[in-house]
């Protein structure tokens, strides 16, 4: 077994006779390395138990967690960018458009604000397509916390608009009815 760093296998003033700091750092390499295969778990150990040196157990652990981060923060991004505000209200919307942001930057992949206003406006039903287009044509940045307060704003005026709309269906059928009869 040959070690990428440490002392050399032989003295170097006698090739064939072995260095004893050699022998030493190879005992405190398999110390460590059963160390390390101590604490992984079963399905972790069977990705290293055939290495011979720490450094090898550590390079596999390394590029296995490595594709699993990068596989979490694709599906973080593609949750993200497929988000809908569905019949959330907006502050489960904004909260849920959060949480994905706070997940991507905890892996070291943020986002900036700008991006996260697309990615909401992006989610909005149709109601809201004039107010998109009013923050889409704005002049001047908006943060994600303004852009809350303002769809807040936004959805109690919908709200109420949708419950002053009053039913014109009935009052015609009452009206041809009242005509019908007199």
């Amino acid at each position: 077994m040959v070690l990428a760093f440490g002392p050399p296998e032989f003295l170097l003033d006698s090739p064939k006779e072995a260095n004893p700091q050699y022998l030493a750092w190879i005992q405190q390499d398999q110390n460590v390395l059963c160390w390390i295969n101590a604490t992984l778990s079963p399905t972790l150990l069977a990705h290293v138990a055939c290495l011979k040196t720490t450094r090898d157990a550590w390079i596999a652990l390394e590029k296995r967690f490595t594709s699993l981060s990068r596989s979490h923060i694709i599906q973080l991004k593609t949750q993200l960018q497929s988000i809908k505000k569905g019949s959330q209200s907006i502050s489960e919307y904004i909260q849920r458009i959060k949480h994905l942001a706070e997940n991507l930057d905890v892996v070291l992949c943020p986002v900036d604000d700008e991006d996260l206003i697309i990615h909401t406006l992006n989610g909005l039903p149709s109601d809201y397509g004039p107010f998109k287009t009013s923050i889409r044509t704005r002049y001047s940045p908006i943060s994600l916390e303004e852009l809350h307060v303002l769809l807040l704003c936004e959805e109690l005026s919908l709200d109420n608009s949708q419950a002053v709309v009053p039913d014109y269906s009935s009052a015609a059928f009452l009206s041809a009815k009242d005509n019908s009869s007199g």
